[in-house]
This record gives structure tokens, sequence and C-alpha cells, in this order.
């Protein structure tokens, strides 16, 4: 009899989950934790989805922030984090697997025929070198252990353009009326991919995979000041509850906005 379990790479997968506590497991060069909550007016299913996996030499893992409404949005990403899942696969190095995720994710998406797209925030860590890949308004944020910024993807909307030019301060940011616009997504029929190589992680340094319900929630510096420092699961578990604490009881000048909420934790080893 076949070991299921020898032929398939370890890995954790969240698909319209609503979590209370956060999953973790220690995959290839370093320890993950994961988490998603559902937004707390949605009716419809959770449209995040998110996979971790580790393919021997590369960690692969990302997040999805699917748009269409209903089962639409949240098919759209669960293609995506798939094919992120499956490049784990294929061959050549982590760039080179998220740019074949990206395009299959693409493909898939688009194979639906109803409108559907995605953000896809994705991942790839060799070693002490991390690349990614992002589409849409999904983040990906590299911190140490001092609270240094090493990484900050760029989101594509209007506003997070305007953030990376200067032009907009980040504070305004998270409550101007256009912040929820975004300019690209899988699915559409040109797959446009930002792609960041190199970044060289630190022992303590942590990796941020996120969907916007945390960024629209949370500004970068309170994000940063709890993953620096302590167990990787205790700063999940802080950062979703102070994101459904925003979303349920906003206050006065702080940013709230109820969505479906996803992120991946990573830190070497």
């Amino acid at each position: 009899m076949t070991d299921e379990h020898a032929i398939r790479p370890p890995r954790i997968v969240l698909l319209d989950a609503d979590m209370a506590e956060p999953l973790s497991a220690d995959l290839g060069t370093g320890r993950v934790a994961a988490m998603s909550v559902r937004s707390p007016v949605a009716e419809g299913p959770n449209e995040d989805a998110a996979v971790a996996v580790d393919a021997g030499e590369v960690v692969l893992f990302g997040v999805a922030d699917g748009y269409g409404g209903g089962p639409t949005g949240e098919r759209a990403s669960q293609l995506a984090v798939g094919a992120l899942s499956a490049a784990a696969g294929l061959a050549g190095d982590g760039a080179v697997r998220l740019v074949a995720a990206g395009r299959a994710a693409n493909r898939a998406v688009l194979q639906l025929g109803t409108g559907a797209a995605t953000t896809l925030a994705a991942v790839a860590v060799e070693g002490d070198r991390v690349s990614t890949a992002s589409v849409g308004d999904s983040m990906i944020v590299v911190v140490g252990q001092r609270g240094k910024l090493k990484l900050r993807t760029v989101p594509h909307s209007p506003v997070g353009y305007a953030v990376e030019s200067g032009m907009l301060d980040e504070a305004d940011a998270m409550h101007h009326e256009a912040r929820h616009f975004v300019s690209n997504m899988v699915g559409e029929p040109t797959l446009r991919m930002e792609l960041t190589l190199g970044t060289v992680l630190s022992p303590r340094d942590t990796v941020i995979a996120a969907s916007d319900g945390l960024w629209d929630n949370l500004h970068l510096d309170e994000v940063l000041d709890v993953v620096r420092t302590g167990a990787l699961e205790d700063a999940a578990a802080e950062l979703a509850r102070r994101t459904r604490a925003r979303m349920i009881e906003p206050r006065e000048g702080e940013p709230s906005k109820c969505d479906d909420c996803t992120f991946i934790l990573f830190r070497p080893s």
C-alpha cells in the first residue's frame, strides 16, 4: 500500500476558513503560522484562501483574496493557492515556481468564465533568500527583530501607488475613499506580476503575506510591532484579535473595514 504522506509534501491549506486559533508547522528552513477569519458582517463564504507547502529545497506560501462575490470569488482564490501548491512539484528555483504558479492561476481563473478574479501574494524561501510575486493589493512584508522594514511589496491600487511615490501619507491612505480600488488582478487577460528577488533573511526576521483584511484594519507599524518578537503563534493570534476588534468596535480616528482577513507568517528556524 502506498503511504499517502510519503508522496505529499507537508503543507497548511486554508479554504473558506473561520479560525479561533492559528495553525502552525515547521516547513523547510523555518516555521509557519497561518490564520484566516471571516468578515463579521459577511453572509457568504470566506473569499480568502492560503497555502504553505514544503517543497524540499524551497518553501512556498501565499494568500489570495477573491473578487466577484459569493462562490465565484471564493473559487478564484482557491484556484490561485492551488496553483501555488502545485508549483511545489515543479523544477527550478523559487522565482521560477512563483511565475509558473501565477500563470497557471491566471489561466484557471479565466477558464471559470464568470468574471471572477483574485489577488495573489506569493513567497518562495530558499535558505536565507526570499523571492516574492504579487498581483493586486494583498501585501508581503519582511521585518527584522528590531523592527527594521526590509521589504514591502507595493499594493496594485491607485492609493498604493500614491503612497509608494510619496504623493500620499501612509496614515492618510488608511482612510482614503479610493483605498479599496484594485488595479491589477489574477483573472485578467493580461497578467502582470510584480517580482522581488534575493531579499536576505536573518535568523529572527519575519515574513508576512496577508490579504487587505489585515492591512486595512491595522497600521503597518502596528503589524510590525506585533510580529517582530515572541512566538510566531502568539503573534498570529494577536494580529487576528486586533483586526477583529477594529472591525467589530471601530473607534474614531482608527481604520476599520469589515472584510475577510487571512495571513501567513514565516520565520527562519
